[in-house]
């Protein structure tokens, strides 16, 4: 196989990708560092809950008719966002879309 059909076996990228180099196992470069980059990406999310709860604390204190506000798309995020406002952090959220029009 010449070099330029050679392709990444974990994610499918041509050898002709700009700047791509394989290992010996046939790994791109690319997958490479992406797993380098996101190896540990959940070692601080325990520390990171913690503010957020204590963020979500401050809020409901505020004895204000809502204590967050969520925009949303409707797609799967912003939903999934509302839900763990109302179930997980006991939040009551104002949630708001915005229309816009071709002008």
């Amino acid at each position: 196989m010449n070099d330029g059909q050679k392709i990444c076996s974990k994610c499918v990228l041509p050898a002709t990708f700009p700047g791509i180099s394989f290992d010996e196992h046939g790994v791109c470069s690319v997958c490479r560092a992406h797993e380098e980059r996101w190896r540990n990406w959940d070692a601080g999310l325990p520390a990171k809950r913690k503010v957020l709860e204590q963020l979500c604390a401050d809020a409901k204190r505020k004895k204000k008719p809502f204590d967050v506000l969520v925009p949303l798309s409707g797609g799967k995020d912003s939903m999934y966002v509302l839900y763990l406002a109302v179930k997980e952090f006991g939040l009551k959220p104002l949630a708001y879309t915005l229309e816009t029009t071709a002008t």
